[in-house]
């Protein structure tokens, strides 16, 4: 059903380009164009669509359907389905994010091949550019009462801990020096919230 999706998507990208050329998009009628054109999108493809189109998706379509053949597609809807992978059209999407052609396919045969979730793959990109940027990710949910937040605050470190644990040894030598230095405090702040945690 997904590789099925993979040439949907396309096909209403070129579609839209086809529509509506890229170049009838002209400053100032940008957005007023795209927002007619997805009303036509709806109209046309209504319960086939396999995600939902807006002004921030439909020109992600086009840009799939200017940079991929349907040939290419096709090729990519069968890896897919031989990996029996849960690729869907939003993965395809995330990694229009990585701009080098070459790398892209290369982040698309690992993410089929392993089997990647979107949070999975997201990661794996940000890796790929060598920094992290520092308003990606959503803002964290606070919760109002005080033993509310003690009782997320157990479970964040317990998550850090664990992540910790199973990734020192993809990490640095320098880096796991100060995760083992950091590691006492945490587990000291973990026992002074845990009778507080669990009443």
């Amino acid at each position: 059903m997904k590789a099925t999706q993979l040439l949907i998507v396309w096909k209403i990208g070129r579609d839209s380009l086809v529509a509506l050329p890229p170049e009838e998009l002209r400053y100032g009628n940008t957005r007023t164009a795209l927002h007619k054109e997805i009303k036509r999108l709806k109209a046309k493809f209504g319960k086939r669509l396999p995600l939902k189109p807006g002004i921030d998706t439909v020109p992600k379509l086009r840009r799939i359907a200017s940079q991929y053949t349907e040939a290419q597609i096709r090729q990519w809807a069968i890896r897919v389905q031989a990996a029996g992978a849960t690729f869907k059209p939003t993965h395809l999407i995330r990694l229009l994010g990585v701009v080098d052609r070459a790398k892209r396919d290369r982040l698309m045969e690992r993410t089929i091949r392993h089997r990647w979730s979107i949070k999975r793959l997201a990661v794996e990109i940000q890796g790929s550019r060598g920094s992290r940027r520092s308003h990606v990710g959503r803002k964290p949910y606070i919760p109002n009462s005080r033993r509310a937040c003690v009782n997320a605050l157990h479970r964040e470190i317990e998550s850090w801990l664990r992540w910790t644990a199973n990734a020192s040894a993809r990490l640095s030598g320098p880096i796991r020096a100060k995760l083992s230095a950091i590691e006492p405090e945490m587990l000291a702040l973990l026992n002074a919230i845990n009778p507080v945690a669990l009443s």
